[in-house]
């Protein structure tokens, strides 16, 4: 299976299909070599992590998402649309929903979930969440900032500067990377499959209750959203199929750019 000469499979019990959990120290990106090994095997649950991606990104392909090599967890989730039965601008909550559960439980760090799919520690960014759907295959991207303690200093004026779990609790920086993978895992299953998401996810919701500014256009760029209108607004929640309620609009990932919380 050419797909994973040079990955390690790690002794992991993975509560999606027991599917084997894969590690490289480098490759381009692990939501690449997921969806490669989803479509030849067939097997939902698969996982693809690394130490490092010299082709990582954010949301947009606009923005790159650099690391380390070796300083934190990066890994991709591969599964079948059938084990995900909920709207699909969910996803991406429910996987901060179960990070946040999982810092919480591990290293006693309460995060809160950026709409649609970051997460802060008071106000700066410890992971990054990227969904993306092909064919039968649900994607999930996650960049979860491990060991790194030092940042580029470019990122220090952006909205929402780089944290590490390492960087807020120093006594965490002997964490073992399988544990952490076997007990993420674990914590995902457990949101996918949670009835009461949206009463936990409001309760960690970054900006409720506080105003926000945003152009309502194409948050990818296009023509809609140079040109969109500003809007402004309080947050009032999440809907119940993951959509940002700001007054009585609701919107959805896409529909917003420009975001400043006030």
């Amino acid at each position: 299976m050419y797909i994973v000469i040079g990955m390690k499979k790690l002794d992991i019990i993975n509560p999606f299909h027991n599917a084997p959990v894969w590690y490289t120290d480098t490759i381009d990106t692990t939501m690449r070599a997921a969806k490669e090994l989803f479509t030849t095997e067939g097997q939902s649950g698969v996982v693809v992590s690394a130490g490092y991606q010299t082709a990582g990104r954010g949301r947009t392909n606009r923005r790159r998402w650099d690391s380390n090599p070796g300083d934190n967890l990066l890994l991709t989730l591969a599964l079948g649309r059938k084990d995900f039965s909920g709207p699909l601008q969910l996803l991406p909550l429910l996987t901060g929903l179960g990070i946040a559960d999982l810092l919480e439980s591990l290293f006693s760090i309460r995060p809160e979930i950026k709409w649609p799919n970051d997460l802060l520690i008071n106000g700066r960014k410890i992971c990054g969440i990227l969904c993306e759907a092909a064919g039968d295959c649900l994607l999930i991207g996650i960049g979860l900032n491990l060991w790194q303690q030092n940042f580029p200093p470019a990122l220090a004026s952006v909205s929402f500067p780089p944290t590490s779990v390492a960087a807020e609790l120093p006594v965490a920086a002997e964490m073992d990377r399988e544990e952490v993978i076997q007990k993420l895992l674990k914590a995902l299953h457990h949101s996918y499959a949670s009835d009461n998401w949206q009463e936990l996810l409001q309760r960690k919701l970054y900006g409720l209750h506080k105003e926000v500014v945003f152009t309502a256009g194409e948050a990818d760029g296009g023509e809609t959203g140079a040109a969109g209108n500003r809007v402004s607004g309080v947050i009032q929640g999440i809907s119940d199929d993951g959509g940002l309620v700001v007054n009585s609009t609701t919107w959805y990932a896409g529909e917003i750019s420009s975001v400043k919380f006030q």
